[in-house]
């Protein structure tokens, strides 16, 4: 119960800095990072209950390699359609 605190207690501070400070990121792309943090840190919260803490993290670091893979392929298919507009 005190990790949900701890958590709410980040994303207060946490939000307005990210939306203040100049990025390279739309604020839509920086509101999916933010709700990606949370979500990868419920997961891993469930799962640190129900299993050892390296099943856990192991779970999050491949979480996090698969949702990095499934970006990165559709930032290549939007790129490729972008080209061929080009021409």
């Amino acid at each position: 119960m005190v990790e949900i605190f701890i958590v709410v207690a980040g994303a207060i501070i946490l939000i307005p800095i990210l939306l203040f400070l100049p990025s390279v990121f739309p604020k839509t792309v920086t509101f999916l990072h933010i709700f990606l943090a949370v979500v990868y840190f419920l997961v891993g919260l469930f799962l640190n209950h129900y299993f050892h803490w390296l099943v856990a993290a192991s779970s999050i670091i491949l979480l996090a390699v698969f949702t990095s893979y499934l970006f990165s392929r559709r930032a290549e298919r939007l790129n490729s359609r972008m080209a061929e507009e080009e021409h």
